[in-house]
């Protein structure tokens, strides 16, 4: 009996113990939750190992209330890794101080990136994290990319307004690295020329053409000229002048000689200004390829200015064979339908894809006793033959100073053919049949007019590039101004109604004479 009684006060002597050791456990805090605001909706952007990436987010508890930085109880950290559409992340430290206020130099490499801040409460080992956007960027990664000639022998320069965020940043001669070449012609950026995932420009000057590609905002080079590139053949002497900005892979040399590619892996080495396939050309191309403009220009317009007569290129139509592409005479229309012969007759002064209708085609002309004219001509998608659309006789006197213009833009969306005499730009309305002075620049020559239709190749642009494909890009140089530093740029919105021009953002000047501009958007 004595043995049950000492086994029960044991066990009541441990569980009085178990008790007592237990007391505490009911005392208990619910875990503390954390906010974290401050972060900004748009990327936080730096210019590369020139500024610093600054966020200050604010940590709130919600039984301490706001949380100083110098808080022993916390440790801060900022982690990032490239924007992707995975799952799948591994984060690097960014600030390997781990402080609450990021403050340090952008010297990661140039891209978008997504950054998460997180919070770790040491006591409870608990974190609680937020996510924001990130963007390292190079005065050359976005903005305007303005081709110009500097001095008397025209040497080719290309200078940029870069954006980064808010701000501006002028940047001159970017391709210094490039042989030196004279003579500005072109310049296009990213188009479907050798379309590969690295964006690219490509320029062209009178005695020089040249692939540019850009990494992570900077250029390098590969010349179209040198014969061993596998990108691109060309003869040195042969210098290409002029291309299209859709999908119809065509460029014209300064020779006049006509070159396509069959797909994105083959090379420009046959010409097709040919009326027999393979054969030496017996007539040559003015440098201008007119192509639907709206989404993609598979088929487009070129003129034999040897002959003086329209001709059409394809690169798709429906039930057509194109196995060996070369130059096709256009279809004459149905009576009804005729406004002119496809045989003019006539010089082309200028020709210009634009998105009126289903992708119309202008073209001016000149004849013999230097009388205007403008052709529409309509290339379509898929079409196996052009279309006439229009024909316009300017009548003397309706176009001022018309024949002594060197810059010439169709507009993209209205019925508007722009021309320059002087320091005055000229709005020929085609529906009204008159041309009225709508922009005088004192003091100042009109070298360039322009509407930066963007090519179609898949890239998003920001909005403000989008909206400028219908304003006029204007390039001028001051009377009596430095060489090299003489270029003016200026954007106008374009009225309904032909009207004077309202400049749309800022003058950009110091710049040499501006013979071209493009958008860069990566």
């Amino acid at each position: 009996m004595m043995k049950y009684n000492i086994i029960l006060i044991l066990c009541l002597a441990c569980g009085l113990v178990s008790c007592y050791d237990d007391e505490g456990n009911y005392d208990y805090h619910e875990i503390d939750e954390l906010t974290i605001s401050g972060i900004p909706e748009e990327a936080i952007a730096a210019l590369h190992k020139a500024e610093n990436l600054v966020l200050s987010p604010v940590v709130t508890s919600k039984y301490e209330g706001e949380i100083a930085a110098d808080n022993p109880n916390y440790e801060f950290s900022y982690y990032y890794n490239r924007s992707t559409g995975s799952n799948f992340l591994t984060p690097s430290l960014l600030d390997s101080s781990k402080v609450k206020d990021l403050n340090i130099l952008a010297e990661i490499d140039p891209g978008s990136y997504t950054g998460w801040f997180r919070v770790k409460d040491l006591r409870t080992n608990i974190v609680t994290s937020a996510e924001f956007k990130m963007s390292v960027v190079t005065s050359t990664s976005l903005g305007w990319l303005v081709l110009c000639e500097e001095g008397v022998d025209r040497r080719v320069r290309v200078d940029m307004i870069g954006e980064i965020g808010d701000r501006i940043v002028l940047s001159r001669d970017l391709l210094s690295f490039l042989p030196e070449s004279h003579g500005a012609y072109q310049m296009v950026y990213e188009s479907k020329i050798g379309y590969a995932a690295a964006p690219f420009l490509n320029l062209y000057a009178e005695d020089a053409s040249f692939l540019i590609y850009s990494n992570n905002g900077a250029f390098s080079s590969t010349d179209y000229s040198d014969a061993t590139s596998t990108m691109f053949v060309r003869k040195t002497e042969d210098v290409i002048v002029k291309e299209d900005m859709c999908y119809t892979d065509v460029i014209v040399t300064k020779e006049g000689d006509v070159y396509q590619r069959a797909n994105e892996n083959a090379l420009y080495d046959v010409k097709i200004n040919v009326d027999v396939p393979l054969t030496e050309p017996t007539y040559k191309m003015a440098p201008f390829v007119g192509t639907l403009c709206t989404t993609y220009g598979y088929n487009g317009v070129l003129y034999d200015k040897t002959n003086k007569a329209f001709k059409y290129f394809l690169s798709y139509a429906y039930n057509q064979d194109i196995k060996l592409k070369y130059l096709f005479d256009p279809a004459d229309p149905a009576a009804d339908e005729k406004y002119f012969d496809w045989k003019t007759g006539k010089d082309m002064v200028y020709m210009e894809g634009t998105r009126q209708g289903r992708g119309v085609t202008f073209a001016l002309m000149k004849d013999a006793l230097g009388q205007y004219s403008i052709y529409g001509i309509t290339t379509g998608q898929y079409m196996a033959t052009p279309t006439q659309f229009s024909y316009i006789e300017i009548e003397a006197g309706t176009a001022p100073g018309l024949e002594s213009a060197t810059c010439f833009a169709f507009c993209p969306n209205l019925p508007f053919l722009f021309y320059n005499n002087g320091s005055e730009v000229y709005l020929y309305d085609m529906a009204t049949r008159k041309a009225t002075s709508v922009l005088s620049l004192p003091g100042e020559t009109i070298s360039m007019l322009k509407f930066n239709q963007l090519p179609s190749n898949g890239r998003s642009y920001p909005q403000l590039a989008l909206d400028c494909q219908y304003r006029l890009a204007v390039g001028s140089a001051k009377t009596g101004a430095e060489a090299g530093n003489e270029g003016v740029l200026r954007f106008y919105d374009v009225p309904e109604f032909a009207a004077e021009l309202t400049q749309f953002g800022d003058t950009y000047s110091g710049f040499g004479v501006i013979k071209d501009i493009a958008y860069k958007a990566r």
